[in-house]
């Protein structure tokens, strides 16, 4: 009887300590889920702008550099919000932040066949456009500049509406030899020549 007792109080032992490492070990599942979901809500905030939820300028960065170094045909296209610092001043800048998510909605919508938009920075945004000509990536500015043109926002101080909403763009398509430098650069001169212009237009014309 004694044996039987010794035998009985030792495998309830070792099933005790079975069950405490099953919830250890249970424990530590769940810790390395949580570490990799929070892992991965980083990374994907360092890839996001948090206020339109495009891609931020660094991944724009490391988009634009692979295609460059791969010589991928493509066109960019970079956007400028037209007199923004006025609709910050005049109507706040929760307004104008309304005002970037809304242009962000358009650009989200002509994001298919592999384009990508990109917030590049305040109030200025970039198209990478895979395999489409000048001609193309133009075409498809114009389209964008007039869906912005159409654009009313709700104030919410007054309920009214505001409309008047205008962006310049500039395109440039990749040539051989360019670099991620020479083609912001590029296009870039463009956005510039469209702002000089008279905004709320597509450069080359």
């Amino acid at each position: 009887m004694p044996l039987i007792k010794q035998l009985v109080d030792e495998a309830s032992e070792i099933r005790h300590s079975t069950d405490f490492i099953h919830g250890q070990l249970k424990n530590a599942s769940d810790e390395i889920s949580r570490l990799k979901s929070q892992l991965a809500k980083v990374q994907c905030n360092a890839m996001f702008d948090s206020l339109t939820t495009l891609y931020n300028r660094g991944a724009f960065d490391a988009d634009l550099t692979m295609f460059c170094e791969a010589k991928q045909p493509l066109s960019l296209i970079l956007l400028d919000i037209d007199h923004f610092k006025k609709f910050n001043d005049e109507m706040g800048h929760l307004f104008g932040d309304t005002i970037l998510k809304g242009i962000s909605q358009r650009l989200k919508q002509a994001c298919r066949g592999g384009i990508t938009a990109y917030r590049f920075g305040g109030e200025e945004f970039a198209l990478i456009v895979p395999n489409k000509s000048l001609r193309v990536a133009r075409q498809m500015a114009d389209a964008l500049r007039l869906a912005i043109e159409k654009m009313t926002i709700k104030d919410r101080k007054n309920g009214q509406k505001v409309g008047n909403i205008t962006a310049s763009f500039g395109v440039a398509e990749f040539i051989t030899g360019d670099s991620y430098a020479s083609l912001v650069d590029r296009a870039d001169k463009q956005l510039y020549d469209a702002k000089r212009s008279g905004r709320n237009r597509v450069m080359p014309f």
